[in-house]
C-alpha cells in the first residue's frame, strides 16, 4: 500500500491534485485510518483514467472539379499588372 504522497511523487503530480480527485471520488483508493492508500492496481487505473490517446488526423475530402470545368486563373489587379510589365 502506498500513501498519497508516495503516489503523487511516483506520478510526478502535486499531492493536492491527487487529494482533490480522491475527495471527488474520481480515482480509486482505499481509506485506512483516515488516510488515502493506494495499491498498484489503483495507480494503474489512475494512469489509465487520465491517459490521452493521440487524435486521429482526419483528412478533409479532396474536391475534384468535373472534367468539363475550365480552371480559372486569378485576376491580377491593374496596378500590379503595370508593375509586372515595367
Amino acid at each position: 500500500m502506498l500513501t498519497l504522497d508516495q503516489v503523487a511523487e511516483q506520478l510526478q503530480i502535486k499531492p493536492s491534485w491527487l487529494r482533490a480527485r480522491c475527495e471527488g471520488r474520481e480515482v480509486p483508493f482505499t481509506m485506512l485510518g483516515g488516510s488515502y492508500r493506494f495499491t498498484d492496481e489503483h495507480v494503474t487505473e489512475i494512469i489509465r483514467k487520465f491517459e490521452e490517446v493521440p487524435a486521429v488526423k482526419r483528412r478533409s475530402p479532396r474536391v475534384v472539379a468535373p472534367r468539363n470545368v475550365t480552371p480559372l486563373e486569378p485576376k491580377i489587379p491593374a496596378r500590379l499588372r503595370k508593375k509586372q510589365q515595367a
